[in-house]
């Protein structure tokens, strides 16, 4: 079902993020590079994975209050790529989780939720978990964040089944936006 969204100020209000938590990073493939540890390749992201893009000032995350691995890659597969080939492809990416405690050595971590509308686009999934780390020496942040996920590999590194998160996707892309993410994140309806 395509509904007409219906504008509104932000769904959500911002949180404090308690040192405690975690937050989710995807990282593209591509991003990563192959290490030793424990006998065994591991993909490790390169300081690019953690770079601002043109425009950003915070790193973009999700906070696990509000979404655990699998949501992260439902968000990011029913999101249009920015090169407008579609949706954007979940097989291509990993997922690295950092306690918020360690990023505040490196930036302030903020809550941004992003709910501008009820429900949204299809393609523009509002996302109630979406959190930015803004870095106080972004180079200094790039470095520390991979150094993290390659020194807490085992603490860090987010084991999904993709082939079972995939098949989740297609079918929330199947129902457009009427989904869950796309309106006002209340999961009962799933």
């Amino acid at each position: 079902m395509d509904e007409k969204p219906q504008e509104v100020a932000c769904l959500w209000p911002t949180e404090n993020i308690d040192d405690e938590d975690n937050l989710l990073r995807l990282v593209p493939i591509a991003k990563t590079c192959k290490i030793a540890l424990d006998s065994v390749k591991r993909r490790i992201p390169n300081e690019a994975s953690f770079a601002l893009r043109p425009g950003e000032e915070g790193l973009s995350m999700n906070w696990s209050k509000y979404c655990c691995e699998k949501k992260s890659l439902h968000i990011k597969g029913i999101t249009y790529s920015t090169s407008g080939t579609g949706f954007i492809e979940i097989s291509q990416n990993l997922i690295f989780k950092f306690p918020v405690y360690f990023l505040k050595d490196y930036g302030d971590v903020k809550h941004t939720p992003i709910g501008k509308s009820n429900p949204s686009p299809i393609g523009e999934p509002n996302n109630k978990s979406h959190s930015e780390l803004f870095p106080h020496n972004e180079l200094k942040m790039r470095v520390n964040l991979s150094d993290y996920c390659r020194k807490e590999y085992h603490y860090s590194f987010c084991k999904v089944d993709m082939k079972l998160i995939q098949e989740e996707v297609n079918e929330l892309r199947n129902r457009l936006n009427d989904t869950p993410y796309h309106k006002d994140w209340n999961f009962d309806e799933m």
